[in-house]
């Protein structure tokens, strides 16, 4: 049972749907679910098929909308929702007489009845009603329906209520006879108006658009109307159009050097023989960029036809007499960055006092050219360097040469990427003992002397011993008087070359023992062993596959 307030408040309230399925919160309080009744836009709903109820702990609760049947889709800003108390105006109980007489029934009954007159006192506040100021006199009642049927409600002169003498019917055509003739005595009234108008502008018109004809021929310091301007203007140029975006006169795009016409693009005469045009004109394409200097860059690192042509000339020229260098510089510097345009020059590098560093410069489209380098001194190096994304024979690495009279010819390869193909020509120099005759080298009688093939002794005196790559045809002595061992590696940890050889001697007491390492073979067995039979004896080693060792010598077998 309710053991709350009914207060004060009205019995109805109206959202929007911006809110969704809500919920929506109404602030009367009710009894039950059942009394409240729920309007989607003007629908009335179904409790539990189109929403459902709550009600909380002081009366008040709120409604949440459920799509499907009579609510087709989500609400939205555009749907109204409307609570509204429809507790049902009945009684159904009664108190017996002798029974319980409990508050919490009087409550309930007593809440019921306010919230009936609630109820009422909201559907009143609904309807038509005289004023509270108005005198008790007034007669607000309907006449009778015979009375009113067809007929239009009206107040009489005391503001009771009446209805029309005529029909509805009656009163419609005549509004609309009314209307009809005040519409045609409004037209008659502005043809007049017009015809009297017309004549005045018909004059006013004729001298507006003889001085607009004038404008729009000869009017050089402005626009005529809007964005429009006249015929001289986009002839020989003015104000607005002259040097200005998007515009330009036809005098302008015609004859106009050293800038843009319209800020943007240039005239054809600026295209044809200017210096101004970042792509090049056509007479700086013949004949050269800038100021037509021939060897200079026309534009994207590409030279005029007229360059071109020379050097197709000069190489022509070049290949007929069997010349593949013009042009012979010294270079001391320690930084060289040679020019497209030195195609065919042969530098002669002296590196005595520093290195040198050459950046070639970046090909773009200069397929063919060519550069040849040569080192002239012993000292210090010669050294390539790329520039941007270009590729040295490929790489992005630098190039380095050390040998003295060491030569290098590169050639520009127009390529994706750009590369400079270098190849080296490098200079032979013999020692003593040795004579070259062009390209034959011989060795004389006497240069091979004893120290050059002389071994060296690797002299060990600990207990074990793994032998090294710089082991190989050389003497390791083992000198202990406890037993002792030299093992020989896998070839995955010392990768000795087949037909290596390595001599080991026993020089004290204690015997020494060679082995093979994990993997390898000695004289046909696994991981063999072979002990040195005597003190001085000797045995040699000799790599004759991957993994594969004979032992022969002073040994007493291998097992």
């Amino acid at each position: 049972m309710a053991d709350y307030n009914i207060n004060a408040v009205t019995r109805k309230v109206v959202y929007t749907g911006s809110a969704g399925l809500g919920p929506y919160s109404f602030s009367f309080e009710v009894l039950i679910s059942t009394d409240v009744a729920v309007y989607f836009n003007t629908t009335l709903l179904t409790l539990s098929t189109d929403y459902s109820v709550t009600v909380n702990a002081n009366g008040t609760g709120s409604v949440t909308i459920i799509t499907g049947t009579n609510v087709p889709t989500t609400p939205d800003a555009d749907d109204a929702i409307t609570i509204v108390g429809a507790r049902d105006i009945e009684r159904t109980t009664d108190f017996s007489t002798g029974g319980d007489f409990q508050a919490v029934a009087i409550n309930e009954q007593l809440d019921a009845n306010i919230i009936f007159i609630q109820q009422i006192d909201e559907r009143v506040d609904r309807s038509i009603k005289a004023a509270v100021t108005d005198p008790t006199s007034i007669n607000m009642e309907l006449p009778v329906i015979a009375t009113r049927a067809n007929k239009v409600m009206a107040f009489d002169s005391s503001g009771n209520v009446s209805v029309s003498t005529n029909t509805l019917s009656a009163i419609e055509d005549t509004i609309a006879t009314t209307a009809a003739s005040a519409a045609a005595a409004l037209v008659s009234e502005n043809a007049a108006a017009a015809s009297e108008s017309a004549a005045s502008s018909s004059a006013s018109t004729a001298s507006t658009q003889a001085t607009l004809s004038t404008n729009y021929a000869t009017k050089i310091d402005g626009a005529v109307t809007g964005s429009d301007y006249a015929s001289k203007a986009w002839a020989i140029g003015g104000t607005g159009v002259t040097t200005t975006s998007a515009r330009g006169a036809a005098k302008e795009w015609s004859t106009t050097t050293g800038a843009a016409v319209d800020t943007s693009e240039f005239s054809a005469k600026e295209y044809s023989q200017g210096t101004t045009v970042s792509t090049g004109s056509s007479k700086q394409w013949a004949l050269g960029g800038a100021a037509f200097d021939v060897d200079t860059v026309v534009a994207g690192g590409v030279f005029s036809a007229k360059k071109y042509a020379a050097n197709a000339a000069a190489s022509a020229a070049q290949a007929a007499s069997g010349q593949i260098y013009s042009t012979v510089v010294n270079q001391t510097g320690a930084a060289l960055s040679p020019a497209l345009s030195a195609d065919g020059t042969y530098y002669l590098c002296d590196t005595s006092s520093n290195s040198i560093t050459v950046t070639l410069p970046a090909i773009g489209t200069a397929e063919g050219t060519k550069y040849a380098f040569q080192k002239t001194s012993a000292s210090n190096s010669l050294i390539f360097q790329r520039s941007g994304s270009d590729t040295l024979n490929g790489s992005a690495s630098d190039i380095t040469i050390t040998d003295v009279n060491a030569q290098i010819q590169f050639v520009a390869d127009d390529n994706s990427p750009d590369n400079w193909v270098g190849v080296q020509m490098s200079q032979i120099t013999v020692g003593a003992g040795l004579t070259k005759v062009g390209s034959v080298v011989s060795i004389g009688d006497n240069a091979i002397v004893p120290s050059m093939v002389q071994g060296t002794v690797n002299a060990q005196t600990g207990t074990a011993y793994t032998s090294v790559i710089g082991d190989a045809f050389k003497t390791i002595t083992m000198s202990n008087t406890s037993a002792n061992k030299v093992t020989l590696p896998p070839n995955s940890s010392v990768a000795y070359a087949v037909g290596d050889r390595i001599d080991i001697v026993m020089l004290n007491s204690g015997v020494t023992s060679v082995q093979g390492g994990s993997g390898v073979t000695v004289n046909g067995v696994s991981t063999g062993t072979g002990a040195i039979a005597a003190q001085y004896g000797a045995v040699s080693c000799l790599k004759i596959a991957t993994n594969t060792w004979l032992l022969m010598g002073n040994h007493g077998g291998v097992a």
